[in-house]
């Protein structure tokens, strides 16, 4: 813009100027506006390319960012240094036209990996685009370069190679983008002939041009003697070339992300013959009438100045005492209604900002105040007050941390927070406690064993908050602790005591005096708990064990345990229980916590098992017990004498080893079908002995099943009737002969 032009009065002065000049000089405005329009049409047709080109180099930038991240993915780039890394790359490279090259140098820059093979050793450590992809952990771009890899003028794109297992830095992935598909793109967008475009780095340096010409490549763009008196401040510029050829060149800054530094894109479009036409045009027109147009420039001049001029001028002396914080004093100049409307607009602002800065005094001195109150609390609260930075050094240490610690805050503040006060052991779960905290998935609250100066170990709670700063990164950490010590020892007996097998759940006081008990009492001695509370545990106790119960007391009142301790107690109805205890008992408390399990069902069961065990040892017919499979688990005293086989001879073995091969084996099947449909079977059968004698016996067999109708066991009963038998043989004996001795006669 010219520089007369800088001041409001020139610039009203300039559009009164240009609204008045049309109405008079029509035909010399309409030859100025045909030139304007070639000339507008050759700017927007510049600026269609510089957009274009442009939008492309976004379009490149985003797919290359896009590509890259995917890239860094592939478990191939986590080894730079191999030879699968480089063969990787080079078959990626071949399904892309976008990038001459890619590489991956390691985090010291060595480019140990490449699409193509290299010569000679690369370091890009020094390049800045690669310092900040390896720093910031982000996608960068580099400055237009020669590429030592692929021997092209190029730009670089990087992005962060990271181990997700470990969460490391392993090397960065590069692409290499050839300034070739500048021209290729500017050729698609068919050029006027004659146009001519470069594209330059931050030191006017010319990178790429159209219609190509390697020559030029690194001059200054100032060195074409139509840039010669240009400078890179100007946006549009109309330039003549030696060869007469006037253009329209658009400059504009292309992306600002290449180190902070943008480059810029040059074009020219040509408008000779356009201009030619409307040249000749022009050369016809006089100008009149500039008498008339200084007469209404100097009327406009006194209207500017005292309605508009003057107003702005009291708006700003209005300003400068609002920047000093002064009241403001502004009188309301001129007539017209928008400018007295603003000025008063402008009062009330000047007004309300300067009763909010006072607000503002007073907030902060109230905010100085407050953190003065909370500083005090903090210092005097039970709580112990911690606070450590990221890296786990303590910052905060109040009067409570001492007490509970027992570490001066002289002593802790600097020191490794956790080194000081964790177990070692439990390192690694504070640690995940702070992480938990920073992913907002938890640890806000959590308890943990501490270490103390002395070397107890002692319970705490922490109440942790994260600290930011203003800008809301992590810098630390602060925390309550609380001492829960005591309060933890008396959990945990209280756990014990209800860890322990029960059914009666007591506590009682060293003198017997009953404190709580569970349901358990009244659904199994009927008493309630209104009934039993503050009366003495020996009032239900039987007599005779009264004695051994109170020197069971005496010794868990000296520390021991009671575990399987049995006694009687009656219940509602006057009767005793046998009742088995597990107890302990807490010294501080003065207090026992008992356990105890209802047995007289048990100890008449297994009174009932003996009983029956003296009847199945003393019995004088065998008998043989066998498990659902028909193997033999147990025989009786009357077994081992009636067959000769010990219980050791025979447990485990089937019951067959006693045929005497006498029956078919449809006796035995009708025998088995018998006991399956009836649940038993009785008859005489011949079995044989261990000596190997057959001998008759009476046999009854039969099934114990459990509640679900399932056979468990046979039993099976043995009467030797070998006496019978001889006996009966006799008596058919004399009956045989006697018949016969009867009948000779």
């Amino acid at each position: 813009m010219l520089t007369f032009l800088h001041s409001l009065k020139s610039r009203l002065l300039f559009l009164i100027f240009m609204i008045i000049l049309p109405g008079f000089i029509a035909v010399f405005f309409q030859a100025t506006q045909e030139r304007s329009s070639a000339i507008e049409t050759a700017r927007l047709r510049a600026i269609d390319v510089v957009d274009y080109m442009a939008a492309e180099q976004i379009k490149i930038i985003d797919e290359t960012e896009k590509f890259l991240k995917r890239l860094s993915k592939y478990p191939q780039l986590l080894t730079p240094d191999s030879a699968e890394c480089n063969a990787f790359l080079s078959d990626i490279e071949q399904l892309s036209e976008s990038y001459v090259n890619l590489g991956v140098p390691n985090i010291k820059g060595q480019l140990l990996c490449n699409a193509h093979p290299l010569t000679t050793p690369v370091n890009v450590a020094d390049r800045p685009y690669i310092q900040k992809a390896i720093s910031k952990r982000s996608f960068t771009i580099g400055q237009f370069q020669f590429d030592r890899a692929s021997q092209t003028t190029s730009i670089n794109f990087a992005y962060p190679v990271i181990d997700t297992k470990t969460d490391q830095l392993v090397a960065v992935a590069v692409a290499v983008v050839s300034l070739e598909w500048w021209s290729k793109k500017l050729e698609s967008t068919h050029l006027p002939v004659n146009t001519v475009a470069y594209i330059t780095d931050v030191n006017d340096k010319i990178i790429a041009n159209y219609p190509e010409n390697k020559a030029l490549i690194g001059k200054s763009v100032k060195d074409i003697p139509s840039f010669s008196k240009a400078t890179s401040a100007q946006q549009t510029q109309i330039r003549k070339d030696q060869n007469g050829y006037m253009r329209i060149f658009v400059n504009r800054k292309l992306s600002s992300e290449v180190n902070d530094q943008a480059v810029r894109f040059i074009v020219g479009i040509p408008f000779d013959h356009e201009l030619a036409i409307i040249d000749s045009r022009l050369s016809r027109i006089t100008i009149f009438l500039v008498g008339f147009i200084l007469l209404i420039t100097l009327f406009a001049v006194w209207v500017i100045r005292e309605n508009i001029l003057k107003p702005i001028k009291a708006l700003e002396v209005s300003s400068k005492q609002l920047e000093l914080g002064e009241k403001t004093d502004l009188d309301f100049v001129g007539e017209t209604k928008e400018l007295i409307d603003l000025q008063k607009n402008f009062s009330a602002m000047a007004k309300t900002r300067l009763e909010a800065e006072q607000q503002l005094k007073d907030s902060q001195l109230f905010l100085r105040e407050s953190e003065a109150s909370l500083s005090r609390h903090l210092r005097n609260t039970p709580l112990g007050s911690i606070a450590w930075d990221v890296n786990f050094i303590c910052t905060e240490w109040n009067h409570a941390a001492q007490a509970i610690f027992g570490y001066a805050s002289e002593e802790a503040i600097g020191s490794n927070i956790v080194n000081l006060i964790v177990a070692p052991d439990l390192r690694s779960d504070f640690f995940a406690y702070y992480d938990s905290l920073l992913g907002h998935r938890g640890g806000k609250q959590f308890s943990i064993s501490n270490i103390t100066k002395d070397g107890h170990t002692i319970y705490c709670n922490w109440y942790n908050t994260l600290i930011l700063n203003s800008l809301g990164v992590v810098t630390g950490m602060g925390a309550f602790v609380k001492d829960m010590t005591v309060d933890k020892h008396n959990r945990d007996t209280l756990n014990e005591f209800f860890k322990l097998p029960m059914n009666l759940h007591v506590i009682v006081s060293f003198d017997g005096l009953i404190l709580k008990v569970n349901t358990g009492w009244q659904s199994i001695l009927g008493f309630s708990r209104e009934e039993l509370l503050n009366s003495n545990v020996f009032d239900l106790l039987h007599p005779d064990d009264a004695d051994k119960t109170a020197s069971e007391t005496i010794n868990l009142q000296a520390g021991e345990n009671t575990y399987s301790f049995e006694n009687r107690y009656m219940n509602k109805q006057g009767k005793y229980r046998l009742i088995m205890w597990s107890a302990t008992a807490s010294v501080e408390q003065q207090r026992i916590y008992a356990v105890g399990v209802d047995i007289t069902d048990r100890r008449l069961a297994e009174d009932k098992l003996k009983l029956a065990a003296g009847v199945f040892t003393h019995a004088k017919e065998a008998i043989i017990i066998a498990d659902e499979k028909n193997h033999i688990i147990e025989v009786n005293s009357a077994f081992t004498h009636l067959t000769g086989y010990s219980s050791d001879e025979v447990f485990g073995k089937k019951t067959n080893i006693f045929k005497s091969g006498h029956y078919s084996d449809d006796f035995y099947h009708e025998m088995w079908q018998a006991i399956y449909h009836q649940g038993y079977w009785t008859g005489e059968i011949w079995n044989r002995c261990k000596n190997g004698d057959i001998v008759p016996h009476l046999l009854t067999i039969s099934t114990v099943s459990d509640d679900a109708g399932k056979v468990k066991n046979y039993i099976a009963f043995y009467t030797d009737i070998a006496a019978i038998k001889a006996h009966q043989k006799q008596l058919e004996h004399i009956a045989q002969y006697g018949f016969n001795e009867s009948t000779k006669s």
